[in-house]
């Protein structure tokens, strides 16, 4: 059974500026899910290879709870026509909780994208590498280059139905720039996805997956930063090397093929961080700059700290979005022998910042299992080209807004009926609860505003709970939940649809009432129109302080409290 067919698409609807998706596509997706099974035969499930890799990494953990959840609500290729660049599909798909300034960023990009001139060589057709595989084209579409950052957008033809299709990342991956290859291998020959090369090269499209447009035709992206020592060129050869093509059950085609193309520099404002000076902890900010399409941090830090884990945000606790799998690249500046006394660098590549953007960006480095606080905040003013030293204060969590319905409401519910149990609008993890006295159904749920509607879900037999128990969010720590055993009500057993919904926390405004409506996915049938009101969650755990600063040999603070710059 296709893992997308439950989703309606986030992206489609924002790129043609839609209140709700027109009638005819929705009528064909009904038509689609009448046809469906009811039931899958019970079988041990594999997860796909893309599935298995991802979840070497933290970040990727959302991606398998909404595999395993059945409610991937992002599938932005379903229309025809939509950019190939500008959605960056591939990220928002495999990361599942789209931020809007990445959505932003992204429509810029297809914005500044330029088609591929019929000049240049731009499709490739390659046979089946084996018995059973199918022949394969791949054209390129579009490209964006600034000078520093390069997205590519790639469509593939290819004899197959699934939802999607996964690339292989084998030794014929990489990526070429004026002949010089950028990707490094490990011994088994597969990329190595936790270093780069040194040269200031990141990929920014480690993903293997490719969305599905219609039968037979996929799209992805290939995006990365340019090694330092081209930064600003004027144009560059560029070589993309596929290593073949996956479905989730078989390969499809094993042939490794390249597509060459010359990517010419596109004009566009760069503001950049003025960094000397600005070190705390140990942690040095080496470089910050930002284009409309991208935003470049790299910080460099003793390999004394344990496990430490550095990220940036906007200064509200507001996601900037990150590209890549695991949002940058960490470069290893000393031998293992020697890790304590030597620095590591880390290179974060966020999305770009609108050229009116006011809030600034928090860059910090926690060390999560030494000493288990901020060693280093930075906060950078990319419109003043300023930085200062900050404090664990400034690293704050993104809003939470709730609604429960309480325990009574709960045990007053009528067989048959329909109610919101809980909506817990948190920027990681956003859920929706559906409690119910009816037999198990699928459903589609839509979130209104001001008679607009906002977003769509749809539940399905993984987020089915026969036996709930009612319990409400207590301790709320930088945006995640925990609940306590006594917030778990007796006699509150009930019948639960749990769903995941990755968009609604940049779909809904939180000081705005919101309806929820209900429908029985394949025959249209209303079961619930609600509204109700969110309220903002206190967050009640403290900042961690940072660690003390190391006194030089006059007793004064060793780290300045200001940047010289």
């Amino acid at each position: 059974m296709k893992q997308n067919r439950n989703a309606l698409t986030y992206e489609m609807q924002a790129e043609l500026e839609l209140c709700a998706v027109p009638e005819a596509i929705e009528r064909k997706l009904r038509q689609v899910y009448a046809g469906l099974p009811e039931k899958v035969p019970a079988r041990k499930r594999i997860l796909p290879r893309w599935a298995q890799r991802s979840l070497a990494t933290a970040a990727s953990l959302a991606t398998a709870f909404t595999v395993l959840l059945g409610v991937n609500g992002a599938n932005p290729a379903l229309a025809e026509g939509l950019p190939f660049v500008g959605g960056i599909f591939q990220n928002i798909n495999r990361k599942f909780v789209p931020t809007q300034n990445l959505t932003e960023a992204q429509r810029r990009v297809s914005d500044m994208a330029v088609p591929v001139g019929e000049n240049q060589e731009t499709s490739v057709t390659v046979p089946a590498g084996g018995m059973l595989e199918k022949p394969l084209t791949a054209s390129l579409k579009e490209v964006y280059y600034d000078g520093s950052f390069v997205f590519a957008g790639i469509e593939f033809q290819i004899d197959a139905d699934d939802d999607y299709v996964s690339e292989r990342m084998g030794p014929h991956y990489d990526v070429l720039l004026n002949g010089e290859s950028q990707i490094e291998h490990g011994e088994d020959g597969m990329v190595t996805y936790q270093n780069d090369n040194g040269s200031g090269f990141v990929d920014m499209s480690l993903s293997d997956m490719m969305t599905q447009v219609e039968r037979g035709r996929y799209i992805t992206q290939r995006a990365f930063r340019v090694p330092d020592a081209l930064q600003g060129a004027e144009s560059l050869n560029v070589s993309l090397s596929f290593e073949g093509l996956d479905s989730e059950k078989a390969a499809l085609n094993s042939t490794p093929f390249t597509l060459d193309f010359t990517a010419q520099k596109t004009e566009a404002n760069i503001r950049s961080i003025h960094c000397q000076g600005a070190e705390m902890g140990g942690v040095r900010l080496l470089s910050a700059y930002t284009t409309p399409a991208a935003t470049y941090i790299e910080v460099e830090y003793p390999g004394r700290y344990v496990n430490p884990a550095t990220g940036a945000a906007f200064e509200d606790g507001i996601a900037i979005g990150y590209y890549g799998a695991n949002g940058g690249a960490v470069r290893l500046c000393a031998t293992e022998a020697d890790l304590g006394n030597g620095m590591l660098q880390k290179r974060l590549v966020l999305a770009g910042l609108k050229e009116d953007e006011s809030r600034k960006v928090v860059c910090w480095l926690l060390d999560k299992n030494g000493s288990g606080r901020y060693e280093a905040v930075f906060i950078l003013d990319f419109a003043a080209g300023t930085v200062e030293l900050g404090s664990a204060e400034d690293v704050q969590a993104a809003p939470v807004f709730d609604y429960a319905c309480g325990a009574e409401a709960v045990k007053a519910l009528a067989g048959g009926e329909y109610a919101i149990e809980k909506i817990h609008l948190d920027q990681n993890k956003p859920m929706v609860y559906l409690m119910t006295g009816d037999k198990k159904r699928d459903l589609r749920v839509e979130f209104w505003q001001e008679g607009a509607r906002a977003c769509t879900a749809y539940s399905d037999g993984y987020s089915w709970r026969d036996d709930a128990l009612y319990w409400e969010y207590y301790n709320l720590k930088n945006g995640s939940s925990m609940s306590r055993d006594e917030d778990r009500y007796e006699g509150t057993e009930h019948r639960q649809h749990m769903l995941f919904v990755p968009e609604l926390y940049v779909s809904l405004d939180p000081g705005l009432p919101v309806t929820v409506k209900v429908f029985d996915k394949d025959s249209g049938d209303g079961l619930l129109a609600q509204e109700v009101a969110l309220t903002q969650s206190q967050l009640h755990s403290e900042p961690q302080p940072l660690a003390e600063a190391p006194l030089d040999q006059d007793g004064l603070d060793a780290v300045s409290s200001e940047s010289t710059e």
